[in-house]
């Protein structure tokens, strides 16, 4: 009879076997958390980017559509957010006037035209950090022009895993100016 044949592993062999194995799955464990972390961050920088542009738009035309700057109603040159009671009011037509823009308790920019209810500019993920008009008209009265400066930013509770701010300010001139 020949030798006789080992069948199996050794000792050795199993633990740098489970040592490999336990390698790569951590390398692939590692791999996918990066994966998943980056995708947070991409989502919550193309919301806060494309809503802080509907709200930047919809500011700019309801300032360039508006007939006057109802400067006794508006607060310039306060942060909106420190008080719900601050606002700017435009006057416009019979049926949206006058429309307002103030920033509720809860950080949501709102707008509001004539008697109708007020609703968001905003997806309630997203809260205003920060919202200063200021009145950039002339002596004169012959331009009227109102600036913005808005903070928006996702994030702002612990369940939101990234965190992310946008700073937009942006200008524009009342066009029903009567020369």
């Amino acid at each position: 009879m020949g030798p006789k044949l080992k069948k199996g592993l050794t000792f050795i062999e199993v633990l740098l076997y489970l040592a490999i194995v336990s390698f790569v799955s951590f390398s692939l464990v590692v791999f996918a958390w990066n994966v998943i972390v980056a995708s947070e961050k991409n989502n919550t920088k193309q919301e806060i980017y494309s809503q802080a542009r509907i709200v930047s738009e919809r500011i700019l035309f309801e300032i360039r559509n508006a007939n006057d700057i109802n400067f006794a109603d508006s607060n310039f040159d306060v942060d909106l957010v420190t008080n719900s009671n601050y606002k700017l009011s435009l006057a416009t037509d019979a049926s949206t006037n006058p429309t307002l823009f103030y920033v509720n308790n809860l950080g949501i920019l709102m707008i509001k035209q004539g008697s109708a209810q007020a609703f968001p500019l905003h997806s309630n993920s997203l809260k205003v950090k920060s919202l200063i008009f200021s009145n950039f008209s002339s002596a004169d009265g012959k331009t009227k022009n109102i600036k913005y400066h808005l903070e928006l930013e996702k994030g702002s509770g612990s369940s939101f895993a990234y965190r992310d701010l946008i700073i937009m300010e942006g200008s524009a001139e009342v066009r029903s100016n009567s020369l």
